[in-house]
């Protein structure tokens, strides 16, 4: 049989099938049985090609299963009560007509609708409860295999054992509720412009589920979704003591909002995506995301508060376009696919307060003017933390200790600011290009280096800073009131470093190879050597100690002014050492003097409020170099070799002088008491 012939053929018998369908109408008033011949108006039962009507106010009873073309109900006192199986292409339910699906003692009833469409026109009504105005559906459950259609009013209430099976397209624009039973969706369904209720029951989609200006309310439920659920244009869930499970698909919430009561979400291998305006809403619930990504975008927003729980394992987050995260008295865990992360772009903001927890293992990055707050809460991140592009990281009155274990590095205008907080950072901490990290009335501990660089700066107010390794500036630190205790070296190249009303600690060595240091009102102590080249070193109305090492003055500047300086072990190789009133100048280490010692050109010259106190060994090196302050030998030896020095005012006490040159002096006595 050639195709033309075929097809032919197919035409032929699909005519034939509908040419003799038959339109049956009920004709018995009251009750009767719909096998019962006699009831039509031409004699028979419908056969499954005939197209039945209940016209007048009636109860059509069952005792076998029924099988037909079309089922019309068309009085608004009709009443089709089924107690067996109804095999139906089309049912149409117009007026108020009751389609009711019951059960016997011994029979479950079902609806197998096996083609055709399955349609509630408006202000008609489909139920599972025996209502005389519904159409019901008590201890069954129907599947519909082709599409359904809820115009008005759907209500499935059956036992928990029961399933409700929609097998093609579900469309409802209107109520939709059920209650204490399973359903199933196995095709593409649409929930528009309409209210849909779930009560102690299971819903399973297994296909795409869209909703447009919907509103859901949901309790003691569990949904499952296989494909997609989309939520858009103003929709609204309302979810309590429910589970959901998302698989192999995408939850997507666009301008639309979502709230989690009391329960559990599971999202495995899909695409979480909240878009537009779009809103989800956690309290006192679980959100586990496995193997699947988080994007949050367009000024969306997720919120979880009340003990929630957001666990995203193997998986990755995004927030872009002003979108937002808020974790309020709840814990966020992040563990990342391989060497992706966390990142915020867009002006995005992320929250955490309230006694919350946040734990990311993998990169978490602030990028493009986005913002990270951390409040009364603590944080953990096992990889590094980027903050970039005027992005910035902000942690405030987080007691417990807030840990980094790889690299923080700002780049790009970004400001990390910490108050009233502990932070450690296990790796390296790097400021670039204008960025900031600032610390007040906190404690910053890092194991590792810092290095400051182009126009960057480190800002410490009221703060404990701790560095195992070593910071190294080429820009800017400020410190006031502050403790810096660093373990390894204090480099700056260039720019401006200041301690003001703080104490330093450098246990290697200092080495000023640029700029300007600036110590005021602070102590600082170096054990090991001190270096200056092509720099200036101002040290007022405080100490300036070296314990072991060395000063080297290499083309370099030191002034004092009113402070004491103190070299304890080591030996100053010194250029130019301006001394200010008020000052004292102690050298129990050594000292190799090349250049002069002066007071500062703000000095009086003719006070005497100068004090340069030897005590180790002070040997003049230089022929030319002159002391132009009172100088003390109380217990060491002062060596002037071979040169003839000029020194303003010297006395001794005690220790040694040896004179193989002179001293050149017109205005003071030369005096020695002892030694």
């Amino acid at each position: 049989m050639n195709k033309q012939v075929l097809i032919v053929f197919l035409f032929l018998c699909i005519f034939n099938y509908y040419s003799l369908a038959e339109n049956k109408q009920w004709i018995t008033p009251s009750i009767g049985y719909y096998h019962d011949g006699s009831n039509w108006n031409t004699p028979g039962v419908p056969l499954e090609t005939d197209r039945a009507f209940i016209q007048i106010d009636a109860m059509v009873l069952t005792d076998a299963e029924i099988k037909v073309g079309t089922i019309g109900i068309t009085h608004p006192d009709a009443i089709l009560w089924a107690d067996y199986n109804v095999n139906v292409t089309e049912v149409i339910i117009l007026s108020e007509g009751s389609l009711i699906f019951a059960s016997n003692a011994t029979y479950a009833a079902g609806l197998g609708n096996r083609g055709g469409l399955v349609s509630f026109a408006d202000a008609h009504y489909i139920g599972v409860t025996v209502n005389e105005n519904f159409v019901s559906i008590k201890d069954v459950g129907p599947t519909f295999y082709s599409q359904f259609q809820n115009h008005y009013y759907t209500s499935i209430e059956s036992t928990i054992d029961k399933i409700t099976s929609f097998g093609g397209f579900f469309y409802s624009n209107d109520t939709f509720v059920v209650n204490n039973t399973n359903t199933a969706f196995y095709s593409y369904s649409a929930f528009e412009n309409g209210y849909s209720e779930f009560k102690n029951s299971a819903m399973f989609f297994l296909d795409k589920v869209i909703c447009n200006n919907a509103i859901f309310e949901i309790e003691n439920s569990e949904s499952h979704y296989f494909y997609q659920l989309t939520l858009s244009s103003s929709s609204l869930l309302n979810s309590l003591n429910s589970s959901y499970s998302f698989e192999l698909g995408q939850l997507l919430v666009n301008d639309s909002t979502v709230r989690f009561t009391n329960d559990i979400v599971n999202v495995k291998d899909s695409l979480f995506g909240i878009l537009g305006t779009g809103e989800v809403i956690a309290k006192n619930s679980n959100l586990n995301l496995l193997n699947s990504s988080v994007v949050i975008g367009g000024a969306g927003s997720l919120e979880c508060s009340e003990n929630s729980n957001l666990d995203i394992k193997n998986g990755t987050a995004y927030t872009i376009d002003q979108a937002e995260i808020e974790i309020n008295h709840s814990n966020f865990k992040v563990d990342v696919f391989e060497n992706e992360g966390f990142v915020l772009l867009g002006n995005s903001s992320f929250l955490i307060k309230n006694e919350s927890t946040f734990l990311i293992d993998g990169v978490l990055s602030a990028l493009n003017y986005s913002r990270i707050d951390i409040v009364n809460s603590q944080f953990t991140t096992i990889g590094h933390v980027l903050v970039y592009q005027n992005a910035k990281f902000l942690v405030f009155d987080c007691f417990k200790l807030n840990f980094i274990k790889y690299i923080l590095g700002l780049a790009d205008n970004a400001v990390f600011q910490v108050e009233k907080s502990k932070l450690q950072v296990d790796g390296l901490i790097t400021l670039n290009d204008n960025s900031r990290l600032a610390l007040y009335e906190s404690e910053l501990i890092i194991p590792g280096d810092i290095t400051i660089q182009n126009e960057s700066t480190l800002y410490s107010e009221n703060s404990n800073v701790l560095v195992q390794g070593s910071i190294l500036s080429e820009s800017m630190i400020l410190s006031n009131n502050s403790i810096f205790n660093i373990q390894g070296s204090l480099g700056t190249r260039s720019g401006i470093t200041s301690f003001h009303n703080s104490t330093v600690n450098v246990n290697g060595n200092l080495l000023v190879l640029g700029g300007v240091l600036l110590s005021t009102t602070s102590n600082v102590t170096v054990q090991n050597n001190v270096t200056v080249v092509l720099g200036l070193v101002l040290a007022q109305d405080g100490s300036f100690i070296i314990e072991n090492g060395s000063l080297n003055m290499v083309q370099g500047i030191l002034h004092l002014n009113n402070t004491q300086f103190k070299n304890s072990h080591g030996v100053v190789y010194a250029a130019d050492i301006e001394i200010y009133a008020g000052t004292t100048f102690v050298n129990d280490g050594k000292i190799v003097l090349s250049s002069n010692i002066m007071p500062s050109n703000e000095s009086d010259p003719s006070s005497t409020d100068f004090k340069l106190e030897n005590i180790g060994e002070f040997i003049i090196e230089a022929p030319s170099s002159n002391i132009s302050v009172p100088m003390v030998n109380s217990g060491g030896s002062v060596d002037l070799k071979n040169n003839t020095v000029y020194i303003k005012q010297y006395s001794q006490n005690q220790g040694k002088l040896l004179l193989k040159g002179g001293f050149i002096n017109s205005d003071t006595d030369i005096v020695v008491s002892g030694g």
